[in-house]
């Protein structure tokens, strides 16, 4: 896995700025993800409250563990970030954000 270095891509200043809106966290996904081509996994590490945020905006149930992991895929070309599981989820899972890691 390739890290990126810190300080992140971007001016503070603004990320800031748009980090006070409702959506500027998903906002900042989106743009990560954009830098990245179609298909590589990207290792995000944020608070819970970060994973919690990006759990409602896919319309789960915003739940996680200290240290949790959560999987979504996001869809630049289509501008849409979807919950997602590595591997196939029960057939009766209607959330899989809550479902233990295989």
């Amino acid at each position: 896995v390739a890290l990126r270095r810190w300080p992140p891509v971007g001016n503070p200043a603004e990320i800031d700025v748009r980090h006070r809106g409702q959506k500027g966290f998903i906002a900042s996904v989106m743009e990560l993800a954009s830098l990245h081509s179609p298909g590589e996994i990207i290792v995000l590490v944020t608070h819970r409250e970060g994973i919690m945020q990006l759990q409602r905006h896919v319309k789960s149930r915003p739940s996680c563990n200290y240290c949790g992991v959560t999987y979504f895929e996001c869809d630049t070309a289509k501008d849409s970030l979807t919950p997602w599981w590595p591997g196939p989820a029960p057939a009766d899972a209607e959330d899989i954000s809550a479902l233990p890691l295989p």
